[in-house]
C-alpha cells in the first residue's frame, strides 16, 4: 500500500503498513509484530539483530548499520499508536524482557 492511501486508512483496524508505510504518522491504535530479526542476548543483557532474519531489503545492503537500521525501524513502529496498542516478540527471551520493562514501567 501507497503511503498516500494507507495515510486515509491509517485508523482503520483493517489496514496493514510498514515502517515505509506509517513513519511520520500516527495512528489511534496499532498492532506491532516483532519477528526473530531481533533478539535477547542473555549474556550482554542487551537487544540484538539477527540480519539473516530480517526481511528488509533495504536494511541487508547497509550491513555495517544494520542493527541502528532494524532498531530505528521498530522504534518507529512502537511510537506511532496515540490510544494504545498490543505487541507481539516471537522470541522467547526478549518477549519476557520486555514485559518486565512494560510491567515496571506501569508501577
Amino acid at each position: 500500500m501507497d503511503g498516500e492511501k494507507f495515510r486515509n486508512y491509517a485508523n482503520k483496524s483493517t489496514e496493514v503498513g510498514n515502517v515505509y508505510d506509517i513513519h511520520g504518522f500516527d495512528i489511534d491504535f496499532a498492532s506491532i509484530y516483532i519477528g526473530k530479526d531481533i533478539y535477547l542476548d542473555e549474556k550482554e543483557k542487551c537487544i540484538k539483530v539477527n540480519k539473516d532474519n530480517s526481511f528488509d531489503t533495504a536494511a541487508k545492503k547497509g550491513v555495517d548499520q544494520i542493527d541502528e537500521f532494524v532498531k530505528n525501524a521498530y522504534y518507529i513502529l512502537l511510537t506511532r499508536a496515540v490510544y494504545g496498542q498490543m505487541v507481539y516478540v516471537e522470541d522467547d527471551k526478549l518477549r519476557e524482557f520486555l514485559l518486565k520493562i512494560f510491567l515496571a514501567d506501569e508501577n
